[in-house]
């Protein structure tokens, strides 16, 4: 992912960058989610705690082939890389990406 603004006082766009030779043409929020997340018991939801936003390992993605990729791409892990809990950037984007992943919202 890269966020990023041009003279635009608080515009940060946010985008999910894959090398060009991956033949994956887009990504849904709940691949997103199960990219970047793992297990969790809940999730909150302003200032209450939301058990049926649970998600269990078996949702976790962490090679091509989950993602429908095969030959060559079916069992490459999936390399993440991304801001610590240092930058705001981290928890925004999981701010966007779980609720949008529970609802069906493409990326």
């Amino acid at each position: 992912m890269a966020t990023g603004s041009y003279d635009v006082p608080g515009g940060t766009p946010v985008r999910v960058v894959v090398h060009r030779d991956n033949p994956l043409a887009q990504l849904t929020m709940k691949q997103l989610d199960g990219i970047f997340g793992s297990e969790r018991a809940g999730g909150w939801e302003g200032t209450s705690w939301r058990p049926g936003r649970a998600r269990g390992p078996e949702q976790n993605i962490r090679t091509w082939g989950q993602l429908g990729l095969t030959g060559d791409w079916k069992d490459k892990p999936i390399h993440v890389y991304g801001l610590t809990l240092r930058y705001h950037q981290a928890t925004e984007i999981s701010d966007m990406v779980w609720p949008a992943a529970t609802s069906g919202t493409r990326a």
